[in-house]
């Protein structure tokens, strides 16, 4: 158990390395410039469906298994926040597969600005993306939470998690194509990107959103690797996970 302990600890605590604040060009024309609010649309009633699949490496027997899942979200209501504006409510639902049933597992709360917007989960509040987006803008996810390292590790119970971790963003490409698989390609996304890479640590965050869409895929990677070879530490992991999260299908 101490074991695990420790993969959870490195896996959600550890991408605290440093923090950035947005680049901003206070130059720009608000009136005359496209704000990229088509890269995160938001409407009541719609809804996405994502599967997941999370690769799993236990240093406690020495085994590397899989963990797969669907979750849908569905902007289920709206409500006027304590600052007056207009959030959503978001019902979350998990089903092992396509013949198995939606259980709903947690609701979160979102709400879009012209600036930016907030999205509540697991009652943490992220700062999940920026107006406009520009290549190579960077901000810090956490920018309206401040827990200590052990009040995030009371959140995060299990692998099985799709929920944001805590980073920052050291990147941005806008306007790119982005093949998500042999068959589904987007011709305009946002990639958002962190890495931290080391000779035993591998830390690896990117969410791709598409245009008149939203997200579209987003994977999270921790590795550690208690040797040093001269091969990839993906190769050579002690322990780790590795989370992957596509869409499937949506709607409104």
């Amino acid at each position: 158990m101490i074991k695990k302990y420790h993969i959870y600890q490195c896996l959600f605590i550890l991408l605290f390395i440093s923090f950035y604040s947005c680049k901003k060009d206070s130059s720009d024309d608000a009136s005359s410039t496209d704000m990229g609010y088509d890269y995160y649309p938001v409407s009541l009633g719609s809804w996405f469906v994502y599967s997941v699949d999370s690769t799993v490496y236990d240093d406690n027997d020495h085994t590397v298994y899989t963990i797969s899942y669907q979750t849908k979200e569905i902007y289920a209501d709206t409500f006027t926040d304590n600052e007056g504006r207009l959030s959503y409510k978001i019902e979350r639902y998990k089903r092992e597969g396509d013949s198995s049933l939606w259980a709903i597992s947690d609701i979160w709360y979102l709400t879009k600005t012209a600036t930016h917007v907030e999205k509540i989960e697991e009652d943490v509040r992220y700062e999940s993306f920026i107006f406009p987006p520009q290549n190579n803008m960077e901000w810090d996810l956490n920018s309206y939470n401040n827990f200590s390292i052990y009040s995030i590790l009371e959140r995060k119970k299990t692998y099985n998690d799709d929920s944001d971790i805590s980073i920052d963003v050291k990147d941005t490409l806008v306007d790119k194509m982005f093949d998500l698989d042999s068959l589904t390609s987007y011709n305009n996304t946002v990639t958002v990107w962190h890495e931290f890479l080391t000779q035993i640590n591998d830390e690896q965050y990117q969410a791709v959103y598409a245009k008149d869409i939203g997200l579209v895929y987003k994977q999270m990677i921790y590795f550690y690797s208690d040797t040093v070879y001269n091969v990839p530490i993906a190769e050579r992991v002690t322990y780790g996970v590795r989370c992957t999260q596509k869409l499937i299908s949506y709607g409104d």
